[in-house]
């Protein structure tokens, strides 16, 4: 079975929002439920894990379809959050299932995505949706430029991010007992050394993260161009 677990944590602070930003409704709908609706229609999902913050349980409960979703409680922080989810599915699920992690607030998230990850996760070892860099990179020394790097190593990691429960779990209980901190899924599972797939994803994947980004969403799905 493929279980996704959608992460709508955040309390707005980088948007300088009183609202997080993935309650904030843009064309009177909330910007989580434009990736949710994409997992939600995606024959290939069985089951849709919401984790969010306490106080929006109930209103999430309210948009969503509960027979094919769960809402749950995050963490203070996405690492905490995506293990809770794990957690919670740890005597629901087999070793084997298939889980697909996705930031909500990456709300342009293509069902084309979600098939590449379920198709190459029967190969590999977990399956990372990337972007190659595009623009020139260089490492910094405080605000002084120290030297450049070659783009053509570089990737953009973006989710979704897709494991087999056991190695995902495995990966997220090792972090917690020895309190390591990581930015994402596949850089806890890369330092338990198995190999990792990348998928292209798109620069629609954006994540919003600024005020300037959810104006960027907002003109794309109007074709303000």
């Amino acid at each position: 079975m493929n279980f996704a677990i959608l992460l709508l944590g955040g309390n707005g602070n980088r948007l300088k929002s009183e609202l997080p930003k993935q309650f904030i409704k843009i064309n009177e709908k909330e910007v989580f439920l434009y990736s949710y609706e994409i997992f939600l229609n995606h024959p290939d999902i069985d089951k849709i894990i919401l984790v969010t913050l306490k106080e929006f349980i109930p209103y999430v409960k309210e948009k969503v379809n509960l027979e094919k979703t769960i809402v749950i409680e995050g963490g203070l922080a996405r690492q905490e959050s995506v293990f809770n989810a794990l957690k919670y599915l740890k005597d629901k699920i087999n070793d084997s299932d298939v889980i697909i992690i996705h930031d909500a607030c990456r709300p342009l998230i293509t069902t084309s995505i979600i098939t590449s990850s379920i198709n190459e996760i029967k190969n590999n070892d977990a399956v990372i949706t990337s972007m190659e860099a595009t623009n020139s990179l260089a490492i910094k020394d405080g605000d002084y430029l120290s030297y450049y790097i070659d783009r053509s190593k570089v990737v953009e990691i973006q989710t979704p991010q897709t494991f087999r429960y056991k190695d995902i779990y495995e990966a997220h209980l090792n972090a917690y007992i020895n309190k390591k901190s990581y930015t994402d899924d596949g850089s806890i599972l890369e330092n338990k050394f198995k190999k990792v797939k990348l998928i292209r994803g798109n620069s629609f994947n954006f994540k919003i993260t600024t005020f300037e980004d959810l104006i960027l969403f907002e003109r794309i799905i109007n074709h303000e161009f």
